[in-house]
């Protein structure tokens, strides 16, 4: 009996210290990670759109965000501060967190949000792995997540460590290499120019047999629910591929898209088919991401986009 009694005594030991080092590992994380400097890199990028993007003007979105507007040239026009928060792998259920997070925060002016034609598709675009460490921070985090992901990875969030399981070491080498560089570049990130490995070719972009997503559904209307009621001008843009749409199959998350933005008169530019992209394959990086040289292009045209909407109303 008592060597019953002494294995419970140790075994409950264990568990308390591996619960207080989880709890204190979180702290430390978390801490390193806000006093993170924000030189437009990847590993201080969501914090930075959560907790201290204040611009009038933010661009949202996935790559096609980040390296397809540029905010010197946005601002320069609209005589706004503007900055890019759009990350590299992030999709649709991140950035309508992020939208919902930044807009209860504070009220931007205008928002660009670069979104896809599939978002609205059930498909694997979770990869809300740069939210897990505001997991149980925040009720708009910890809602998104709990409706995406599986009961499997909501119990392992309740460890504090694996929240940080891919990002921890980044963490700890940026605290201890701190960058002196500012974000000149306002969280753009340009694709340089160079040779393609292979000619562009226009091939169809085939639309995925799919069924909507419900739960996206609901969350595009959540979204453009809290960022319009207060006040911000919002506009989703889909910008240009070097792809032929595919006009055999009716885009049903496209529609779906459309449907809820007219419930909250919000514009959707769909700027895939601009014939001035067909006709410059040197805009490109690859089929679906535009270079330096695309990018300045295209934010040309979305300042001329967006300016009818800002000045006539």
């Amino acid at each position: 009996m008592k060597d019953i009694y002494k294995f419970l005594i140790s075994c409950s030991i264990v568990i308390l210290s591996v619960w207080v080092m989880d709890i204190c590992i979180d702290k430390v994380l978390f801490k390193l990670m806000s006093n993170l400097p924000n030189d437009g890199t990847e590993t201080s990028r969501t914090y930075f759109s959560l907790y201290e993007v204040d611009t009038p003007i933010i661009i949202v979105g996935s790559s096609r965000a980040s390296h397809h507007y540029i905010p010197s040239m946005i601002k320069d026009s609209l005589q706004k501060e503007t900055y890019n928060i759009g990350r590299d792998g992030c999709f649709f259920r991140y950035n309508c967190c992020i939208n919902q997070f930044i807009t209860k925060r504070y009220t931007p002016e205008i928002i660009i949000w670069e979104c896809s034609e599939t978002d609205l598709f059930y498909s694997n675009d979770n990869r809300l792995q740069s939210l897990y460490p505001f997991y149980n921070r925040n009720d708009i985090v910890t809602k998104i997540i709990n409706e995406s992901e599986t009961e499997k990875r909501k119990v392992q969030l309740q460890s504090k460590l694996y929240k940080y399981n891919s990002i921890a070491l980044k963490i700890l080498t940026r605290s201890l290499i701190r960058s002196k560089n500012e974000d000149k570049r306002m969280g753009y990130q340009p694709l340089a120019p160079s040779r393609l490995k292979t000619d562009l070719t226009l091939n169809i972009d085939s639309i995925p047999n799919e069924e909507i997503d419900q739960t996206k559904v609901n969350q595009l209307r959540t979204t453009l629910e809290q960022i319009t009621s207060n006040g911000t001008k919002l506009f989703i843009f889909i910008s240009p591929k070097y792809k032929l749409l595919d006009e055999s199959k009716t885009n049903t998350s496209l529609e779906m898209m459309r449907k809820v933005c007219n419930e909250y008169n919000v514009p959707i530019f769909d700027n895939r088919q601009l014939t001035e992209f067909y006709e410059h394959p040197e805009y490109y990086k690859d089929a679906t991401h535009l270079n330096n040289i695309g990018a300045e292009r295209y934010t040309e045209i979305v300042i001329e986009q967006l300016k009818p909407y800002i000045y006539n109303n």
